[in-house]
């Protein structure tokens, strides 16, 4: 008897341990990555390393197959056969997507859910007021002596695009108010005149224009602008100013110049104010222009109202008459993208939710889609899952102020910049809670409601 109960006790124990070695392998070990493969018809694992993750996430492969023999879909409701990165509940996992902080996870559905009503209004219908600013005349600028100048270089912390954009065009409205001209240096990760140059406003600054005496501006000392007339604070020649802040509640928040403010009150709302201010400033380079027509297609392009190259060029997508459905995956800190930030905006629980509204979306089966990602991932998934009617003209995942140090990071900025580019061109367009998107969706020249991905549901965006 005693022989047995070993025995026993030693299947037992054995059993325990063999567990908790399995449970460790799978679990905690940080090594292995994988993509989960999910294809009717499939019953084997395919497995791939992924060294680049550099222990930032787990991704688990397996097939699931049913007593029928046809594979189970972990994500429910996507009809299609996709490549899946994942967090699968009935198993031993860790989720593909970066973790999520519990704490931001539960301002997200606490945020969503106190805005749920609103964003389920209506689209509204975008009327532009009349009392923005005039169109800049230059002509009334002849005489001014004194430079009010956005600076990126560097040695500055200049945030992605959109921080950027939301930036220089407060700075520009602040030039207006200020009655100073308006200069622009962006030399980080490369020279922005590469792809937009001056529209109406000369923004690039002329040889010797910008002599001192001059003052670096920091945010520190900015806040005195909203206290009072600005040149008595800095009545330097030139003022740069250094930061990724938007600067227009300094217009709002300052007496002195609330005559001005409440007549261009057209400002006030964030869409008009950055509409207005960019087709002041930029329109985009021949080499932006080409590109953007040799991924989409001259037809297209001219249908949308927008600039086009005369040359021939053979688009690798000539989307002509057809829909263009697009989104934005905002994921934040990934094996793509690992200089970022955690973000909160999207997860692996909103993508085939997203997925599923956009084909909804095509209604002849004609449409092409588009999705611009910080996560290679989520471009794969979409090539799979969208097929030979997915856009992906190849363009580099890179963070421009994070990753400007890279060899490539030139290639990287001109890919979001064409991104931002083909997003606010879109029919139908979906963004995350990121100012790239947002951004995007404000350039369009469309009445069409924006959408967002909103704790796994896709709703109408207001502002």
């Amino acid at each position: 008897v005693s022989t047995t109960s070993f025995l026993i006790l030693g299947i037992i124990s054995l059993s325990i341990t063999l567990s908790t070695i399995v449970y460790v392998t799978l679990v905690l070990s940080p090594v292995r990555y994988h993509f989960l493969e999910v294809r009717p018809g499939f019953n084997f694992l395919k497995s791939l390393d992924t060294k680049d993750w550099k222990r930032e996430a787990h991704l688990t492969t397996i097939l699931l197959q049913s007593d029928s023999g046809q594979s189970k879909q972990p994500f429910k409701n996507i009809s299609h056969s996709v490549t899946i990165p994942l967090t699968l509940s009935n198993i031993i996992s860790k989720p593909a997507f970066p973790n999520i902080n519990f704490y931001l996870a539960q301002y997200r559905a606490n945020y969503s859910r106190q805005l749920k009503d609103k964003h389920r209004k209506a689209g509204k219908i975008v009327k532009f007021p009349q009392n923005l600013p005039p169109s800049f005349n230059s002509s009334s600028y002849k005489n001014v002596t004194k430079y009010l100048c956005y600076i990126c270089d560097a040695k500055s912390i200049c945030g992605g695009w959109g921080d950027r954009q939301r930036t220089l065009t407060s700075v520009y409205i602040w030039s207006r108010i200020i009655q100073r001209k308006f200069k622009l240096i962006m030399t980080s990760p490369c020279n922005l005149s590469d792809f937009y140059v001056p529209n109406k406003v000369n923004w690039l600054p002329e040889a010797n224009e910008l002599e001192p005496p001059s003052v670096n501006n920091t945010i520190s000392s900015w806040s005195k602008s909203s206290q009072g007339e600005f040149d008595k604070f800095f009545p330097n020649k030139v003022i740069y100013v250094r930061t990724n802040y938007d600067l227009f509640n300094q217009v709002t928040n300052n007496k002195f110049y609330a005559d001005i403010e409440s007549k261009w009150s057209g400002l006030r709302d964030p869409r008009n104010r950055f509409f207005w201010s960019w087709h002041e400033l930029m329109r985009p380079s021949t080499n932006l222009t080409s590109r953007l027509q040799g991924i989409l297609g001259s037809e297209f392009i001219k249908r949308k109202g927008r600039d086009f190259s005369m040359d021939d060029i053979t688009p690798l997508f000539n989307v002509g008459n057809r829909s263009l459905i697009c989104a934005h995956v905002r994921v934040g800190k990934n094996p793509s993208n690992l200089k970022d930030d955690p973000f909160i905006a999207v997860t692996d629980e909103d993508i085939p939710v997203l997925f599923n509204f956009m084909k909804t979306k095509d209604i002849n089966s004609s449409a092409l889609f588009f999705i611009a990602t910080d996560y290679i991932a989520v471009r794969n998934l979409a090539k799979d899952f969208f097929g030979t009617q997915y856009i992906d003209y190849g363009g580099l995942i890179s963070h421009i102020d994070r990753q400007r140090s890279d060899k490539d990071s030139c290639q990287g900025f001109e890919s979001a910049l064409l991104d931002q580019a083909i997003l606010s061109l879109c029919d139908v367009l979906v963004i995350s809670r990121s100012g790239f998107s947002i951004k995007a969706a404000h350039l369009r020249n469309s009445t069409a409601p924006v959408y967002v991905i909103d704790n796994k549901e896709v709703i109408v965006f207001e502002e």
